[in-house]
């Protein structure tokens, strides 16, 4: 799980699956933040920071412009699968 700029490990808590869940779901921690405790039901979020597309990589990963700056990344898997078929991705 990764918050800002931190990353954590986290276990599932009861009735949550691991399978289910893809890279940008939201989740909700506990108090100690090391468990989580539910899924957002209204998916990932609307909103966030923004970047320019350059273009991707032979991996498949993604280099976006960020404030001038390029940031590699990965499409999120429900990004994957809605995405119309790109010959460069």
């Amino acid at each position: 799980m990764q918050a800002g700029n931190a990353r954590r490990g986290v276990s599932p808590g009861e009735g949550i699956e691991l399978a289910a869940l893809v890279r940008g779901d939201e989740v909700f921690l506990n108090n100690e933040q090391n468990l989580i405790i539910a899924v957002s039901p209204d998916g990932p979020p609307l909103c966030g920071e923004t970047a320019m597309f350059e273009r991707c990589l032979p991996d498949g990963r993604l280099v976006l412009r960020h404030h001038d700056n390029p940031v590699v990344g990965k499409m999120p898997s429900r990004a994957k699968s809605q995405r119309k078929t790109n010959p460069e991705c």
